[in-house]
């Protein structure tokens, strides 16, 4: 079984906020961002991949930096193949991770720390951090557009992985994403993390145009799957609002693509 639980680290408490979803756009904002946070994190932890966790917009902006961005430190064997060296920084540096088209100046900085807990055992644990003084930050002629930080760590159990995970992103116009969620993985092979049924259920506080919004998270038939380019080959996540009776964001997973859908809102 892989419990994935993700958290703030912001001081952000997960209480029911009294601002229910006020229309169906800025619900769908909200589906669609959360959707594309879910499927960072199956990807990382289907492919043992830290990029994954780089929004699609940054991580495609990354592969037009030069080669000297990022910059890859430590010890990088990976003896069991598992996608995690024993121990690496994965460093951005906005000298370094730079581009302009026109007018139009970005810079990637920050640092990503991932360690194996045992590099002979591809069925052990691993961990992977952004630094506490280094978060993944994208600016726009030098006005920060993006900021994120991970802290997960996984330790192996007798039906897969059980990893632990704090999660904070902060975006310029869609505002704060903090989540705590559990994801329980069905394999069957032991520590076996590619693929499987998958049950998430937990909260997540989004701060949006100076309100709060707390939400509660559950899905239904989700099947992780590593050659998916969203994670999910299929199956359902439901938001729900603390409206009285909730309005609902749904999120459906078809492999390659997504449909966000709502209900009781206009």
């Amino acid at each position: 079984m892989l419990l994935l639980v993700a958290g703030c680290n912001s001081g952000v408490k997960n209480e029911p906020a009294s601002t229910p979803l006020p229309s169906e756009r800025v619900a769908r904002i909200l589906g669609t961002t959360f959707a594309n946070s879910t499927t960072q994190t199956a990807r990382m932890v289907a492919h043992g991949d830290e990029s994954a966790l780089l929004p699609d917009y940054i991580e495609g902006f990354a592969r037009r930096l030069s080669d000297d961005c990022p910059v890859t430190e430590g010890d990088l064997t990976d003896q069991d193949g598992d996608g995690f060296a024993v121990r690496q920084q994965i460093v951005y540096r906005e000298d370094d991770c730079r581009f302009s088209v026109g007018e139009i100046g970005l810079e990637l900085s920050g640092t990503i720390l991932s360690e194996d807990d045992d590099d002979t055992d591809a069925a052990s644990g691993f961990r992977f951090n952004t630094l506490p003084d280094a978060p993944l930050v994208l600016t726009q002629n030098d006005t920060e557009i993006f900021r994120a930080a991970y802290s997960l760590a996984t330790t192996p159990s007798e039906m897969g992985f059980a990893v632990s995970e704090q999660t904070s992103l902060r975006y310029a116009n869609i505002g704060s994403f903090d989540y705590d969620l559990a994801f329980d993985l069905l394999s069957d092979v032991p520590g076996e993390r590619g693929s499987g049924p998958v049950e998430i259920t937990g909260n997540l506080a989004w701060g949006y145009n100076d309100d709060d919004y707390a939400l509660t998270v559950g899905s239904s038939d989700l099947l992780l799957d590593a050659g998916c380019t969203y994670g999910f080959a299929s199956g359902t996540l439901t938001l729900s609002d603390n409206a009285a009776p909730p309005n609902l964001v749904t999120i459906e997973y078809r492999c390659n693509d997504y449909r966000v859908a709502t209900e009781g809102l206009r």
